[in-house]
């Protein structure tokens, strides 16, 4: 069979969210293609689109990828033979080795059957909590993204964001946020839910799916934190080349990332102390609240500043909230004192 290089890569290329390099799951590192599909799976989504190479076999990925990336003509002769898959230009052949039986544990994905559209900021809202899910938590629900029917929202433990927006999902589900960010990008425009799974497809016939989490989630915890009125405040205008100065003083060890941050009428005192100096700089602010002291790390305060200037601080937290969006992070005073200049 003859096919399109183009056409055959941009397939495996769509396809590649569901792939792992390491064969955690069977064949999870391989492009599986059978009954004219081309299919992968991991353990954190499984993605399937119709392919133009009709075979039954399983290739690894990183090696067909390679071949394909390079090859110079526009088409390409495949020919099926036993326990390989051939193929040859002008002047040049060559077989990628198959494996002929399918292992791919593609079948426990529930297959969708009705279709629902999804909001056109839906992947935005994503996009936008998801720096709030832990990379890694014994609680794998920290782990996760909770999609409502009211708002999407991500915490891990120490920060936390919801973005207010109306879902079709009909009741809350939690997915693994590393499924998602996997298939962001891929233009998905429709869900289907089952028992097990959602599924998610594009005008291109892809569908991904990523396994549901049935753990319970905090979400009246995070409603109350959200609500707590705290004083508000500006944040200074040149906070990231602040952060950056005192970065330099702040040791490498674990443990040590952290800016003392003192808050008092109209008065921020910003400080880093390490084992070879320390710099403390001072900015006016808006702030008429009692005098605050707490710990923070520097990348948070980053953080703070690309969503919002406006802040809240409470006892507790400090809250920004810009249109739909909501975000609130932890006061941490660390149990021992530090020197400050």
């Amino acid at each position: 069979m003859i096919i399109e290089r183009d056409k055959l890569l941009g397939e495996l290329r769509a396809v590649i969210a569901g792939l792992n390099d390491e064969e955690t799951t069977q064949q999870s590192n391989c492009f599986v293609f059978n009954k004219g599909l081309v299919m992968t799976y991991n353990d954190e989504a499984a993605c399937r689109l119709k392919s133009s190479l009709h075979i039954t076999a399983a290739i690894n990925a990183n090696k067909m990828l390679g071949m394909l990336e390079k090859w110079p003509e526009k088409e390409i002769e495949f020919k099926r033979g036993k326990g390989r898959l051939q193929f040859k230009g002008k002047n040049k052949r060559g077989h990628l080795n198959t494996e002929d039986d399918i292992t791919l544990p593609i079948k426990d994905v529930e297959p969708p059957s009705s279709w629902t559209v999804l909001p056109s900021k839906f992947w935005n809202a994503v996009s936008g909590v998801s720096g709030c899910a832990s990379g890694s938590s014994e609680s794998p629900h920290l782990c996760c993204i909770h999609i409502t029917q009211k708002w999407v929202e991500a915490c891990d433990g120490t920060q936390a964001a919801r973005m207010v927006m109306k879902t079709p999902f009909p009741k809350p589900i939690l997915l693994q946020e590393k499924a998602l960010q996997r298939i962001i990008n891929l233009e998905m425009t429709k869900f289907s839910e089952t028992k097990n799974w959602v599924h998610f497809r594009n005008k291109n016939g892809l569908t991904a799916s990523c396994h549901k989490n049935f753990e319970d989630y905090p979400t009246d915890t995070l409603s109350e934190v959200f609500k707590t009125k705290g004083t508000p405040t500006t944040l200074p205008k040149d906070l990231k080349k602040m952060v950056d100065r005192l970065k330099v003083f702040i040791d490498e060890g674990k443990g040590s990332q952290w800016l003392s941050v003192s808050l008092s009428p109209n008065t921020a005192k910003i400080s880093a102390t390490g084992k070879y100096g320390g710099q403390t700089e001072r900015k006016k602010v808006s702030y008429n609240g009692k005098a605050v002291g707490f710990y923070i790390n520097p990348q948070l305060l980053y953080r703070l500043s690309d969503k919002n200037d406006e802040c809240e601080i409470t006892e507790q937290t400090i809250k920004i909230k810009k249109d739909k969006f909501m975000y609130a992070t932890s006061l941490w005073v660390p149990p021992t004192e530090q020197d400050e200049e």
